[in-house]
């Protein structure tokens, strides 16, 4: 025999705190850290919950592109059971997206959020998401957070000359 070749697969377990970690990514819980981080940043706990119904509960990006970490969660209005999306810019400055009215710059129709299925942060230049990467985004300052329902809309939400945007990037009329 000149030489053997074989493959070989080396495993291991996890660790208590990998599973840990999995099981937190899988989660639409939030923790109370992200609780506490969205109340210090002006969402008002006792009017909104944390509410996520698709993973990741929370996003990171820079929207307003200032070098900061911007933070998008999940919530929904107590009162009337209304979806949106709570945008906590640098941790200091939170804008609620969804839940006002449409005419505002950077918001949605009512009941749009509902409908959403699976949110991205897109960084200038960066890849886009496979069922977007077909479409021209929006100019921007930073990174732009996609809202999708998947194979049938994509909305740009964007920080564009001081001020929050939304843009529909495409939109499938589905047959009644």
């Amino acid at each position: 025999m000149n030489y053997l070749q074989f493959d070989a697969c080396v495993s291991w377990r996890k660790t208590p705190a990998e599973y840990a970690r999995d099981a937190d990514a899988s989660s639409l819980d939030y923790l109370p850290a992200e609780q506490e981080s969205f109340a210090r940043c002006g969402v008002n706990l006792a009017q909104h919950d944390l509410d996520a119904r698709y993973l990741p509960r929370v996003l990171s990006g820079d929207i307003d592109s200032d070098g900061a970490a911007d933070e998008v969660a999940q919530i929904r209005r107590k009162a009337d059971g209304r979806r949106g999306i709570a945008l906590c810019r640098a941790g200091t400055s939170a804008t609620l997206v969804g839940l006002g009215s449409a005419r505002q710059s950077g918001d949605l129709p009512a009941g749009k959020i509902d409908q959403i299925e699976a949110w991205h942060w897109v960084a200038p230049g960066g890849p886009l998401p496979p069922g977007i990467a077909t479409v021209a985004l929006p100019e921007a300052e930073g990174d732009i957070l996609i809202l999708e329902r998947l194979e049938k809309e994509a909305i740009a939400i964007y920080w564009y000359k001081g001020a929050l945007h939304s843009k529909q990037l495409y939109h499938f009329v589905e047959p009644s």
